[in-house]
């Protein structure tokens, strides 16, 4: 099965890396509204077009696609749009990382080398799973949710769909943290955070309300 990466920037390229070691798939390339942004070939694979491509690639046999994007409001919206389509989503997993075998996962979801996602754990269509991440027992991560590289999740959390999990950030056991909310690099979660917050410090303090 070919496979297209939606999107050609740094996040898009470390997708590439992982896909490209599954003899399974042949990644066929990039697409990206603006084709010369990224230049014309990244690793080795061509930048397609823009995403009106997709549907002429699904002629020629079975297609899964996975969202390249970094920037979660910009996937959401996306993801909002490209839905309606009926695309094949495939899932990029690193051969690097840890994943016990009771783990539900979605479609589209990324995981990169050196994460561990621990038992029982449920992982949302689209999310992000980064370097190093770790996601101990028990957690519901919610979709488009992006855990970044060397943030670490207790057992029994909680994370609503479209939040940011920060760099190196830590949420200590049975938290919740609410949907399209952000938790800052560095931080450290000891208590519930609501939708659409921002949490920052040591511990982690509501500074304001995000909006839409």
């Amino acid at each position: 099965m070919k496979v297209v990466i939606i999107g050609a920037g740094g996040h898009a390229k470390v997708l590439a890396d992982i896909i490209r070691l599954d003899p399974t798939v042949e990644l066929a390339g990039f697409t990206d509204p603006d084709p010369g942004k990224h230049g014309t070939d990244i690793l080795g694979y061509p930048v397609l077009g823009g995403d009106e491509v997709i549907e002429s690639l699904r002629a020629g046999g079975p297609l899964g696609v996975i969202l390249g994007v970094g920037d979660l409001e910009l996937r959401r919206k996306l993801l909002s749009r490209l839905e309606t389509l009926g695309l094949m989503w495939v899932n990029a997993v690193h051969p690097d990382a840890t994943i016990s075998e009771s783990v539900r996962m979605g479609a589209g979801v990324a995981v990169m080398g050196g994460a561990v996602i621990n038992c029982l754990t449920s992982i949302g269509d689209h999310a992000i799973i980064n370097t190093n991440a770790s996601i101990d027992h028990d957690c519901r991560i919610g979709t488009n949710v992006h855990v970044a590289p060397g943030a670490a999740i207790g057992g029994t959390c909680t994370v609503g769909e479209s939040t940011m999990i920060g760099i190196g950030s830590r949420l200590v056991p049975r938290v919740s943290v609410g949907a399209g909310a952000v938790v800052g690099a560095g931080a450290a979660v000891v208590g519930d955070i609501p939708d659409s917050s921002l949490a920052v410090g040591v511990p982690a303090r509501v500074t304001r309300k995000l909006t839409d």
